[in-house]
């Protein structure tokens, strides 16, 4: 089932506190199906940089996505008074950049990562994310069989399974 939402402004160099939560999550339904294990805060990493893609425009490789740490801090309920945020934030990019993500349907498969870059910018708290080219098109100019949801709805759950089951139930609703 197809969900269309009035995408927001998703300008990615305006970085508003108190913004995050507010921004849609949309993804293919392919990649809401496809194969892949990331630990929670790889998934949720992941969920704040596709948060700032306009999904119905194109988006390319070298276009960095980011995010402001300490909004992101409160809203996954995070402690961001210990240095241990931005290891596990740092931790979770290196994930994304290694773990494999594979498509499959009935005669074909695609295997690919979903992040071939990521910086952390300590003076402005900010990390961002290249997503790497083969898995763009599930991300962004999306048209039909997409799902989307507010990443507000994912921030305090607290296992990578309740991410994915969510995102499975929001995609059948």
């Amino acid at each position: 089932m197809t969900m269309r939402t009035v995408s927001p402004n998703n300008q990615n160099n305006k970085l508003e506190r108190g913004s995050l939560g507010n921004n849609l999550v949309s993804q293919h339904n392919h990649l809401v199906t496809a194969s892949y294990q990331l630990t929670l805060t790889e998934k949720k990493l992941l969920l704040a940089c596709i948060s700032k893609i306009n999904s119905f425009e194109s988006i390319s490789s070298e276009t960095p996505f980011s995010f402001d740490m300490v909004e992101a801090s409160e809203l996954f309920g995070f402690d961001m008074s210990n240095g241990g945020v931005v290891a596990a934030f740092q931790k979770a990019a290196l994930g994304l950049m290694s773990k494999i993500v594979i498509n499959k349907d009935v005669e074909n498969w695609e295997a690919t990562t979903f992040a071939h870059g990521a910086t952390y910018n300590h003076d402005t708290k900010t990390m961002s994310i290249l997503f790497s080219s083969r898995i763009i098109p599930y991300l962004s100019d999306l048209q039909t069989a997409f799902t989307t949801y507010r990443l507000l709805h994912i921030g305090k759950l607290n296992s990578q399974h309740a991410v994915r089951l969510y995102e499975l139930l929001v995609m059948y609703l």
